[in-house]
């Protein structure tokens, strides 16, 4: 009877590890994929606010990708993509507020130069019809100051 309880309690024993194992490995990959889609979030907002994301977003896919891979794995390997695709996540992480910083910047930076530009194109307009026929009939004038006129 006791070989029968080491039996039993040895094949419980190497279920519940294997299931706890496996239940780990799959929480990983669950929780990577959750983190992936915070991050795209993040990643989504920063560049609403006008900053380049390209790069960080290559690394994202990077990173979506090697999740995909490991979850059809076996689990040396998975484990190995799923830490290669978190220090992807954790570097795309340490961009976003870099990223938002420079979206805000090159946002104000285009909204004063379309200011400028606005501002300068109307007094330009401004000064040409005010002081325009004065310069045009000036510059007339002295172009043909040598002329002589005769009768005819």
């Amino acid at each position: 009877m006791s070989s029968k309880i080491r039996f039993w309690a040895t094949v419980l024993v190497c279920v519940f590890l294997i299931s706890s194992s496996l239940t780990s490995i799959i929480g990983a990959a669950g929780d990577a994929r959750v983190k992936l889609a915070r991050i795209y979030s993040d990643l989504v907002n920063a560049e609403s606010a006008g900053a380049d994301v390209s790069v960080a977003a290559t690394k994202l896919d990077e990173a979506g990708r090697l999740i995909a891979s490991a979850e059809s794995a076996n689990e040396p390997e998975k484990s190995n993509l799923l830490a290669m695709a978190s220090v992807l996540i954790g570097e795309v992480e340490a961009m976003i507020p870099k990223l938002m910083e420079a979206g805000r910047s090159a946002t104000l930076y285009r909204s004063v130069t379309t200011i400028a530009s606005v501002a300068i194109s109307a007094s330009s307009a401004i000064f040409l019809y005010i002081y325009g026929p004065r310069i045009i009939w000036r510059l007339w004038l002295r172009s043909r100051r040598g002329w002589r006129v005769r009768r005819a």
